[in-house]
């Protein structure tokens, strides 16, 4: 059976109601906190990017990508690795080129607009 709220009671009520929010407020922020480190940028190998990509890839060809520039990478002590963020944002982007590519690209264009230079045309003929 539920009781009646009197109105004169309502401000009471409501000040329970707040202080109940504020400590699941705080226990929310101390759970965010203590799990932060966990949530660290995630390093992948190789063989970790190979099962990560939305399509299958070969092992040549990720390296053939890393030597042209097209996928983010980093090295560290000789070992190859792939920020998982990095990929992400990699494989949401248009192009597919990496945040190097698109400034080079970019510095090449306006470096060519400003001397007049016609950009050259991809592939068709020539």
């Amino acid at each position: 059976m539920e009781q009646e709220i009197t109105f004169n009671e309502i401000p009471a009520i409501l000040g329970t109601i707040n202080r109940r929010l504020s400590r699941i407020e705080d226990s929310i922020q101390r759970q965010q906190t203590a799990s932060a480190p966990a949530m660290q940028k995630k390093r992948m190998t190789l063989d970790e990017l190979l099962e990560y990509l939305p399509v299958k890839v070969k092992r040549d060809t990720i390296y053939k990508w890393r030597y042209q520039g097209r996928i983010p990478y980093h090295r560290q002590n000789g070992n190859l690795f792939f920020e998982q963020d990095e990929i992400d944002a990699w494989l949401a982007s248009d192009s597919g080129k990496t945040e190097l590519q698109m400034i080079s690209d970019a510095q090449t264009y306006a470096a060519h607009a400003a001397a007049g230079i016609p950009l050259p045309k991809k592939g068709g003929r020539r």
